[in-house]
This record gives C-alpha cells, sequence and structure tokens, in this order.
C-alpha cells in the first residue's frame, strides 16, 4: 500500500504537464516496476506494479484516488486475492483464490477507528460449500414486535466461533457506539449472554425517535490460556464487530 502512495505523489508530479494517458516508472536498472493509466488531471484510472517484468498487483480506482480495488498476482500470473480499500486501509468483503480460480476463502475487513481488521471469515471447501469448522462469522435476523403499544426491534443474531468448543462468548451492544467504532470501549454497553451451539443471541431494543438507526456492537469471544505462572490464568479474547442498520418507523 506504501507503494500506491508514493505513485499518488508522482501523478501529482505528472498531472500538471499531462491530462491523460500512461505513466512509467522505472528502478534504478531500467526496469519497469510501475505504470500508471491517467484517466484526468486530478484523477487515476489504474496502477500496475510490477516485478521481474512481471504483474504482481493492479490497483483500479472508483473515485478521487481513494476508494480502489486491489488484485494481487502470483508470479505465474494467478489471481490470488481481491478486494476494496479506501485511504490504504481493506475494508468490506476480500476474496481469496486457489490456482483453479476457486473461491478458498472470504474475509470481511472493517474500519475500527482507523484501522483495519479482519473481522469475519468464510472458508470454502472444494464443493464450494462453507466450512463451518475453519470459518468464524456471524447471521443476524430482524423483526418488529410490540409490547405494552411500544415498538421494538427484535434481533437474533448467531454467531460461528474461531475456537469453536473452546470459547465463551457474550455481546456487548448500544446504539450510542459510532460508526467508526472509536466510543466502544467508553461508553456504557448492554450485555447479552450466548446460548446454544453455534451461540446465538435475542435481544430487543427501541428507539424515542423515527429515522435512520444504528445497533453496533460487537461479539466477545475469549477463552483462558494458563501460564508458567500457575497462579496466573491469562484471559485471550478477540471481537467480531456488527451494525446493524434499523429504520425506526
Amino acid at each position: 500500500m506504501k507503494d500506491v502512495l508514493i505513485l499518488v505523489l508522482l501523478f501529482v508530479l505528472y498531472s500538471c504537464e499531462k491530462t491523460n494517458g500512461e505513466v512509467i516508472e522505472y528502478d534504478i536498472n531500467g526496469k519497469v516496476i510501475s505504470k500508471s493509466f491517467i484517466k484526468d488531471k486530478n484523477n487515476f484510472d489504474s496502477i500496475y506494479f510490477f516485478k521481474d517484468g512481471l504483474i504482481f498487483r493492479k490497483v483500479i480506482f472508483n473515485e478521487y484516488n481513494k476508494n480502489y480495488i486491489i488484485k494481487n498476482y502470483d508470479k505465474d500470473q494467478h489471481l490470488i486475492s481481491e478486494g476494496p480499500a479506501i485511504d490504504s486501509i481493506k475494508i468490506g468483503i476480500w476474496h481469496f483464490y486457489n490456482i483453479k480460480n476457486e473461491i478458498v476463502k472470504k474475509v470481511e475487513f472493517k474500519k475500527i477507528c482507523s484501522s483495519e481488521y479482519p473481522n469475519q471469515e468464510y472458508t470454502y471447501q472444494e464443493n464450494r460449500k462453507i466450512n463451518i469448522s475453519k470459518s468464524s462469522f456471524y447471521q443476524y435476523s430482524l423483526k418488529e414486535i410490540f409490547h405494552d403499544s411500544r415498538k421494538y426491534y427484535n434481533i437474533n443474531i448467531n454467531y460461528v466461533p474461531l475456537l469453536k468448543n473452546k470459547s465463551s462468548t457474550v455481546l456487548f451492544f448500544s446504539t450510542e457506539i459510532d460508526k467508526d467504532f472509536c466510543n466502544v470501549d467508553s461508553i456504557r454497553k448492554d450485555t447479552v449472554p450466548s446460548s446454544g451451539s453455534p451461540f446465538n443471541f435475542l435481544f430487543n431494543v427501541a428507539f424515542k425517535t423515527k429515522g435512520n438507526k444504528n445497533v453496533r456492537g460487537y461479539i466477545s469471544e475469549y477463552y483462558y490460556e494458563d501460564t508458567s505462572n500457575k497462579k496466573f490464568v491469562e484471559i485471550q479474547e478477540r471481537r467480531v464487530f456488527f451494525d446493524i442498520p434499523i429504520v425506526s418507523k
């Protein structure tokens, strides 16, 4: 990703003289290390990165040089991974392939307080079915319910844990968590214990006003790890963040 930022600077230098076309960058030995395809004086179209004469990465821009799709290739020019990024941070669903161009894994990346975070992972078998034993993700359902003349939103989350039977889980949520989760550890949150296998979380939320709302939080998966000091047990935690949009009517 540093290569992208360096070439953005190069683009600024070239754009003063060239409104569209191709910019080629060479190393000290005269080998091509990148080709930048310029859309106009303010925007890239794409950048190809080379190693030993072969493409190992393509960056395809969408908007104002900030949003782009990255495609990575192996030495035999097989596509091995691709996915979106914003401001040098992977975000959204990334796909990973084998040499047969079959999807072997999907990873959801989220932006958590300005940092890149691998949130959910789906591993696939040869029959394209999800391999539950090597995956970790959640699914949710949402429905409206009424109680004492008040409307509630019933949220049901099923979670497939990373460590399967070796961990415990608890869910934390709030309607006050910001969209980047920067305040997630500083505000009061409600907790929901898990039940069943895979883990299940069931809870209700209500809103005082109408409009577009979000219920945000995370599933805390934790386990106890023995240490060399038998009087001390260390707790390891993994968080899976969720952001559920609700239109309150």
